[in-house]
């Protein structure tokens, strides 16, 4: 998978449904590029599903806008190490394995404040959670324009640390010996 790296890049990899907000993901595209980004942003898009053809028909609208399909799981890490930002428009969520990838490879994610990506993103620090479209596009502008940066390291770091399944285990062992007990 080629990533054009003479602009910044930003992928958003899910099942093309509904639930994962792919209504959102469109009206976000053209907003931004509309405003006169389309030369300044490559986005890439990653997965099936049902609208399939609603994101075939904006990556043929739009130049800046590639639709890879289907990626195979042993092509993400590759694809996610190219990109500059993640994007998650999903609508609701447990627990997010995309967003959990991206940061592992060190990748600011931009994603609704919704369970789930509440629980990984660290606000400002390993990513944004917005709470609606229009803070989701100026967020994204502000990111195309050189705002906040981030530090792939720190990012990994965090996200490791959330992950660590010894912690995750000590953890729930408890939670079971509290139930228990009560």
């Amino acid at each position: 998978y080629q990533i054009n790296k003479n602009k910044p890049s930003i992928l958003w990899l899910a099942r093309l449904n509904v639930q994962k907000g792919v209504d959102d993901l469109i009206q976000i595209i053209d907003q931004v590029n509309t405003d006169g980004y389309s030369g300044k942003i490559n986005w890439y898009i990653a997965g099936d599903g049902a609208d399939r053809n609603r994101i075939e028909g904006l990556s043929k609208k739009w130049s800046n806008v590639t639709y890879y399909g289907h990626v195979e799981n042993n092509y993400i890490a590759s694809l996610l190490n190219k990109i500059d930002l993640f994007i998650s428009t999903s609508q609701w969520e447990a627990s997010p394995y995309n967003i959990i990838e991206a940061q592992a490879a060190g990748k600011p994610v931009f994603a609704y404040k919704i369970a789930g990506p509440m629980d990984i993103i660290e606000n400002n620090k390993t990513g944004i959670l917005v709470n609606d479209i229009s803070e989701f596009i100026k967020t994204i502008k502000d990111f195309i324009n050189g705002g906040q940066k981030y530090d792939e390291r720190l990012i990994r770091e965090t996200i490791r640390k959330k992950t660590d399944p010894n912690k995750i285990n000590r953890e729930l062992i408890a939670m079971f010996f509290s139930c228990i007990k009560k």
